[in-house]
């Protein structure tokens, strides 16, 4: 027990950020000669849980802004990737295990991704991510300046091509745009630009 007598002084008290798993707080009750010291250790064990602490689609943004809270199921992501998307999930308690369900089959349109939380003892919980999958942004090129939203950060393949064997109305013989985000090594990025 601590003395409150005021010739102690104490070091290790005032907030704990407790955020995920376990964590431990040490107390150290000194004498006012300094000679003598105690030391308490605190810890503080996170209740059973199958909630995660974050959830993430690596390099997306779940839309209309919205940010990660472990109490809302769903989320909604576009993609534009040509390869397949990588879900990063942690959980509050250190002993629940995630299992990621539906990234084997992606497909172009909508898709469902889910994520599983369990733990023995405790009910599991299943966060959904409705992803809807676009294989390319593509524009129709009308000769003139194209201005074009890109959704996310990162490398981009820009393709042009034309119909062979179909006349054109236009002089310029482009007639589709497309833009696709890749992933590139370092190395590979050099021999593009």
């Amino acid at each position: 027990m601590i003395n409150k007598d005021l010739s102690q002084i104490v070091v290790g008290t005032g907030y704990l950020e407790f955020k995920r798993g376990n964590q431990s707080q040490t107390v150290t009750v000194f004498s006012a000669d300094g000679k003598t010291s105690k030391v308490y250790t605190l810890h503080f064990q996170r209740e059973a849980s199958t909630k995660l602490f974050n959830l993430k689609v690596k390099n997306h943004a779940f839309n209309h802004n919205a940010t990660f809270a472990w109490d809302t199921y769903t989320y909604d992501v576009n993609s534009y990737q040509t390869v397949g998307i990588e879900v990063e999930a942690e959980t509050f308690d250190e002993k629940a295990s995630v299992s990621v369900e539906g990234l084997d089959s992606l497909k172009v349109g909508d898709n469902t991704i889910r994520v599983s939380v369990t733990r023995e003892g405790v009910e599991p919980t299943v966060y959904t991510l409705n992803v809807n999958r676009n294989l390319a942004l593509n524009f129709d090129y009308s000769g003139a300046v194209q201005r074009v939203v890109i959704p996310q950060s990162g490398y981009y393949k820009i393709e042009a091509w034309v119909h062979k064997g179909v006349p054109t109305v236009t002089k310029d013989p482009v007639e589709k745009v497309a833009i696709r985000q890749e992933k590139f090594i370092s190395k590979s990025v050099k021999n593009c630009l």
